[in-house]
This record gives C-alpha cells, structure tokens and sequence, in this order.
C-alpha cells in the first residue's frame, strides 16, 4: 500500500496531516471545552460555533475520525520512517506495518491513559455506575471505539487469532457503554494500557535487533512486573467488582439483561487472554533472553565427561581382558546393558 515513491509531500500526505491537526483540535475539546468556548476568536461565531463543535464531537463522528486518523499516522511516520531509517528501509511491507502498529499503540495508551485520568479525577458517575450517563465518557469511549476498530482491521490482516478477539470484544463492549450502561467501570478498564508503554517499547527494540542492550533487559523486566501488576492482579480485582456490581444491581431486574451477560462474558475472556499472554510473555523472556554463564557451561561440560569416564570402567566391554569375554559380551548384534555409550551396532 505504501510504495517508497508515493513518500512524497503529496495532496494525500497533506490531507493526512490536515486530519491529524484537526483531530488533535477534537481531543481538546473533548478534554477541555472551557478552552476553546471562553476564546474570544470563538466568541465572535458564537452563534455557529455550539453547532460545529456538537458535530465534531458527536460519538459517531469521533469513531469515525478516530479510524481516518490512525490512517493518516500510519502513512505519515511511514514516509517519515522511510527517509530517516535506514533499517526501515529494508524491512518488508509486514514488518513496517508492525511497527507502525506499536507506534499507534503507543499513541492512543497516552491519549487513553490521559482521558482515564481526567475521569477517574473528575469522579464521573460514582452515584449511578451502573445506567449513569456522562457526555464526557461517551465522547472518550467513542474514541476508543475507533482505535478498536482500527485495531480489529489490522490484526485481521497482520494477526493472530487472539488479537483479532481482543480487539472485537474491545470494540462491542465499549459500543454498549453508550446505551448507557456500565459507562463508570470504562476509565477503570483503560488503566489496563499501562503495561502497553514497556510493551511496545520492548517489542520495537526486538525489531530492531537491541536485545542485549541494558536497556531492553531493563525495559522487558517492567514489562513483566507492570504486566503481572496492572492485567492480571488489578484486573482480577476490577472485573470481580465489576461483575458483583452488575449482579447486585436491583434497580432494573428486567432491564439490560443480555448487554449485561454480554459484559460478564467478554470481561472474563479477556482476563483468560491477559493471563495466557502473561504466560507467553514470562516464557519468551525465560528462553530467549537468559543465557548460561561461562561457568555453568563449563562445569555441565566437566560433569558429563566425569560421568561417562565412570560409566565406562563399569562397562564390561571396556574392562575385558580376553578376547573371548569382549567378543561375547559386545558382540556386533547386541548392546551393552551396563551404558547405552558402550553399545554397537
């Protein structure tokens, strides 16, 4: 799709940019309203201005510029990393595009992570975490509802089963947030792209072949621990409490019965996936990145040479005098039963 001659500052790259600087303008409105609505440039469209603000941060058009501007990222750090990376250079289309994925990812843990702050600071919906409602929260899981999309076309392309289920269940439970329901516990589940920082970080120095750098070693220790801490240990606790919550709720027994068997069921398949992925990412760094000292080699080496000079004196082909008793206890048809080192064919 991205061919080194089309890495140009052409009107497609333009129009990338143009998106990305009128999505960032979005991101602050949603974060800040107050910012943009007391300027008095806006003051002056006043009458217009409540209408086109509504627009651009209307939940479907934000999905909407969410998807168009993770588009516009990839094809603009593509022609960037094209010119200015000599190792991108001469990666194959599949390659860059998984770097291009982590890149993604870390953008959006940072505009996720920033968004849970606010709301968790802000205390929206404690009174009613359940059916409460908040525009605020809605503008933020309709962002990430984007990314989720985003991230469901590209892992259908470019991944595993398991990521293609990560992020379809992602994207259906925080579409039916905005029913509303359940929309408190959202900021709750987003601390979850804590871990994705050291991830990505460790996986783009995999790529690029830095994994005897103190820095990664470094980098894939935190993973692990921010991992275990953040996707296992808290989000056991979260979505236990989550589960209670919605199982304890007596106001609506009749009400969001299914959304609420669909949230449960989701919930517990993606702890399942957090912990199988904890299992891999522990292995991986176990077999891959720790290796014997010399020592340890030296001595497994001096242990199993000492080890076969005594099985060797026990073995009676090797202790034989006559050649009557090495003819008839090693015959060519027949192997020692002392040591299998001692045997013919």
């Amino acid at each position: 799709m991205f061919r080194k001659r089309d890495c140009k500052i052409n009107p497609i790259t333009m129009m990338a940019m143009c998106q990305v600087i009128f999505y960032i303008f979005t991101l602050i409105i949603i974060a800040k309203p107050c910012m943009i609505s007391k300027s008095y440039f806006f003051d002056i469209f006043a009458t217009s201005r409540n209408k086109i603000f509504n627009f651009m941060t209307c939940p479907k058009i934000i999905v909407i510029q969410t998807i168009v501007f993770y588009y516009s990222v990839i094809r603009i750090i593509t022609c960037v990393f094209e010119k200015k990376l000599y190792f991108f250079q001469r990666w194959a289309l599949n390659k860059k595009y998984d770097w291009n994925s982590r890149v993604v990812s870390t953008i959006q843990t940072f505009i996720a992570l920033t968004y849970a702050y606010l709301i968790i600071s802000r205390n929206e919906l404690a009174d009613n975490r359940i059916y409460g409602y908040s525009k605020f929260v809605s503008q933020v899981h309709s962002q990430v509802i984007g990314y989720f999309v985003w991230d469901l076309v590209h892992s259908y392309r470019y991944e595993t089963f398991a990521f293609v289920l990560h992020a379809f269940i992602s994207a259906v439970v925080f579409s039916m947030s905005l029913i509303p329901l359940n929309q408190y516990w959202g900021a709750r589940f987003l601390l979850f792209d804590i871990s994705n920082i050291p991830l990505n970080v460790t996986y783009l120095l995999n790529m690029i072949n830095r994994t005897q750098s103190v820095f990664f070693k470094f980098s894939a220790i935190v993973l692990l621990i921010s991992y275990f801490a953040v996707r296992c240990v808290y989000g056991v606790y979260i979505s236990s409490r989550f589960i209670v919550d919605m199982i304890q709720d007596d106001t609506c027994c009749n009400r969001y019965v299914i959304p609420k068997i669909i949230f449960a069921i989701s919930n517990i398949c993606l702890i399942i996936l957090n912990f199988i992925w904890m299992k891999k990412l522990a292995t991986m760094f176990i077999t891959k990145h720790y290796k014997p000292t010399r020592k340890m080699v030296a001595k497994s080496t001096n242990n199993a040479d000492s080890s076969e000079n005594t099985s060797n004196e026990n073995c009676p082909c090797q202790n034989s005098k006559s050649k009557n008793a090495d003819s008839n206890t090693c015959s060519s048809n027949t192997r020692c039963t002392t040591n299998s080192s001692c045997s013919r064919s």
